[in-house]
């Protein structure tokens, strides 16, 4: 499953949206990526786009990928606001949101862009809340 990659400098924010049907190995690579010392070099927060992919992870799979996303954000500070569909995407999302959270993730999860750019842009930096994470 490829995964488009823009970064955006102005509003420091890392845009990753999947396209295609997808599966676990895809999704996990795909968070690797992220967590390449490229990827560590871009400042910012993380908008991951799942609403164009067809994967839904099972309930153990979320647990690999909330591992793998806690990976891929470590020691940056990065926000994480993941997109889904309405529905099970966005049900297996707030699983994946959840148990990153427990991880020491800051994420939300969204079904609209609009709200999920804005609360990335208004979330204070992890280091400004002594690293406590978000509700959802």
């Amino acid at each position: 499953m490829p995964f488009e990659r823009i970064y955006e400098p102005e509003r420091q924010l890392l845009v990753v949206r999947a396209v295609g049907t997808g599966t676990l190995r895809d999704t996990l690579e795909g968070l690797r990526v992220l967590a390449g010392e490229a990827a560590r070099e871009v400042s910012g927060s993380l908008l991951l786009d799942l609403r164009g992919q067809a994967f839904v992870p099972s309930a153990l799979e979320a647990y690999a990928i909330a591992g793998e996303l806690e990976v891929a954000v470590r020691g940056t500070g990065r926000q994480v606001a993941i997109l889904a569909s309405p529905g099970a995407q966005y049900g297996c999302g707030r699983m994946i949101g959840t148990l990153a959270e427990l991880r020491g993730v800051r994420v939300h999860v969204f079904m609209e862009e609009v709200e999920a750019r804005r609360w990335l842009a208004e979330a204070p930096a992890i280091g400004q809340r002594g690293g406590e994470a978000a509700g959802l």
